[in-house]
């Protein structure tokens, strides 16, 4: 993610709600939740403060599609916000990429479950067989 600039980090939530936690303590950049707003309590829509037109960094612990990715950016461009960016940990390489790119987002992700098969592959950690498993599983649902 070099090169990314932002102020805020988001959890799409609830998965990468530690790891943004962490992320948020680590950079320094506060952290904020966006959610569908509720009938009681504040009925705010985005958890945290923030100002219209920050920058916000959302991150997630994996994607396949980006159906809850898209619905949490929804939440914070409609306050003001700006996000262009998403960051996770685990691409499956199931079309989230090219359907966040639709939307003007680009995608960062610390390992794709391609390379990781391979990894581990290659390690002896999985067998050959089980990848070709996999693979056709992802193909097949793709």
């Amino acid at each position: 993610m070099a090169g990314v600039i932002y102020n805020l980090v988001a959890d799409v939530p609830t998965a990468a709600t530690p790891i943004v936690t962490l992320l948020s303590e680590d950079s320094g950049r506060p952290m904020i939740t966006p959610r569908e707003p509720k009938d009681h309590g504040s009925q705010a829509s985005i958890d945290g403060v923030f100002e219209p037109g920050q920058i916000v960094l959302a991150v997630d612990d994996l994607i396949t599609g980006a159906d809850s990715k898209l619905a949490a950016v929804k939440i914070l461009r409609d306050a003001g916000l700006v996000v262009t960016d998403i960051a996770v940990l685990l691409d499956r390489e199931q079309g989230g990429r090219e359907q966040l790119a639709k939307h003007g987002l680009t995608l960062h992700a610390i390992w794709t479950i391609s390379a990781l098969l391979a990894f581990y592959e290659a390690e002896k950690l999985i067998p050959t067989d089980l990848v070709q498993e996999i693979n056709a599983y992802r193909n097949s649902v793709a």
